[in-house]
């Protein structure tokens, strides 16, 4: 029997102790007719909820359920810690979500710091991605050494030589050689005219009766999933912007205008400055970045996108 298994909605993820005590990671495993009998389940941390989002794609709408094997010793506070919080993590990191993977593991540095080598193993092939999301593409950029688990794997990626070269030019060099999908936060919304939930979505349980309040909550649920998941986007370079000819601009289908059945793009907002720098450097002819909604939140909307060099 498997030691420990995290459930994330359609992902499972198994854990297990050696003989000596140690937990160890043994990846995404598939799971079928699973018989919690002889687990303890507990319940991931709230410190990440689905329920802050107006959308999410659909692996990471889940609250993760951790199933420990009975006798596994659970008196280590560190331990439970790390199972509780590592569900999103790993689902960040299985769709490719590098900015979420980055903003878990800064939230809660010190839980993923005490288990180093799972993390680092974990988020080992994202880590590039990752440190240019926390570094370039959020509202509040970080240095890099405030995340050293991520940070010492992407230098290694990025072939990064701090002595000799800027982080920017490791990152330039990176994205001129290697696809690449990051995830990165659109700024200035402010002044976008795009509304991430019109007053359209607000209504739809306002006339929910009573006896079929849980199908019609369902329906609702899988048919704004199904909405947001099918708004067009584009990431579009200007570079006959005036006031930055490295800007990347974000453009998002209006979502009351797709319900009424016409077709219309707002502009949401910009790839943000320091990222699209970066991005046009290293792919100067390209002018449509592929680009998808990753999240859309009360206050922000992340996108992600491809980089495929030229």
């Amino acid at each position: 029997m498997k030691d420990i298994l995290i459930n994330c909605g359609q992902y499972w993820f198994e854990f297990f102790q050696t003989a000596t005590g140690v937990l160890d990671y043994k990846g995404k495993v598939e799971v079928a007719d699973f018989d919690s009998s002889n687990y303890q389940r507990l319940i991931g941390s709230t410190y990440f909820s689905p329920s802050y989002y107006h959308y999410l794609p659909a692996g990471l709408n889940c609250v993760p359920r951790i199933y420990v094997l009975n006798g596994i010793d659970l008196s280590d506070g560190d331990l439970v810690n790390f199972l509780t919080h590592v569900g999103p993590l790993l689902i960040a990191v299985e769709i490719k979500d590098s900015l979420l993977a980055g903003e878990l593991i800064f939230r809660r540095k010190d839980i993923f710091e005490k288990y180093h080598g799972l993390t680092s193993y974990i988020t080992k092939d994202l880590s590039a991605e990752i440190l240019f999301s926390m570094c370039y593409g959020r509202m509040a950029n970080i240095e890099p050494e405030a995340i050293p688990v991520i940070y010492k794997n992407a230098k290694k990626i990025l072939g990064y030589r701090p002595e000799s070269e800027s982080l920017d030019k490791a990152f330039i060099r990176y994205f001129e050689k290697n696809t690449s999908t990051i995830t990165l936060e659109v700024v200035g919304m402010y002044y976008g005219r795009w509304d991430s939930y019109p007053e359209v979505l607000e209504k739809l349980t306002n006339n929910i009766k009573c006896d079929d309040l849980c199908e019609q909550g369902e329906r609702i649920r899988k048919t704004k999933q199904s909405l947001y998941e099918g708004l067009d986007v584009n990431v579009q370079a200007e570079p006959y912007n005036q006031a930055d000819k490295n800007a990347i601009a974000v453009y998002i289908e209006n979502i009351e205008s797709k319900i009424e059945g016409n077709i219309s793009l707002n502009k949401a907002g910009f790839v943000r400055k320091l990222a699209a720098k970066i991005l046009r450097r290293a792919n100067e002819d390209v002018f449509d970045f592929k680009g998808c909604l990753a999240r859309v939140s009360y206050k922000d909307v992340a996108i992600k996108i491809t980089v495929k060099p030229k």
